[in-house]
């Protein structure tokens, strides 16, 4: 599924996507996701051997951002998920940054 959203987005992205390596990874999730509730997306990180904190800190390998994201995510509750991971990548953490079609072609190998 592929809303447009990224093209038209200021979103800090990491491009081109890094590879996203489940086994020992620690994921974040914001926004709400096209690929089911934060239950489903959760399970299914934790079945490829990752696992899903819900705030960010320096051991956070990516954040998530689901595609149902809004525009305005800058003023959204998700946003300042984003503005912190942003933070902890200028402090020299090396967070992954990817929207949520690229954590859905890794999940399913498209």
């Amino acid at each position: 599924h592929d809303s447009g959203f990224r093209a038209s987005s200021k979103l800090p992205l990491d491009e081109p996507p890094p590879p996203i390596i489940f086994e020992d990874s620690l994921f974040v999730l914001t926004g709400a996701f096209f690929y089911g509730s934060r239950r489903e997306v959760t399970k299914e990180i934790e079945r490829w051997g990752g696992k899903v904190n819900k705030n960010l800190s320096r051991k956070v390998n990516y954040l998530v951002i689901g595609s149902e994201a809004s525009r305005d995510w800058l003023e959204s509750g998700y946003g300042t998920k984003v503005m912190k991971a942003v933070e902890l990548r200028v402090a020299g953490h090396p967070i992954a940054i990817v929207y949520e079609d690229h954590w859905t072609e890794a999940v399913c190998g498209c």
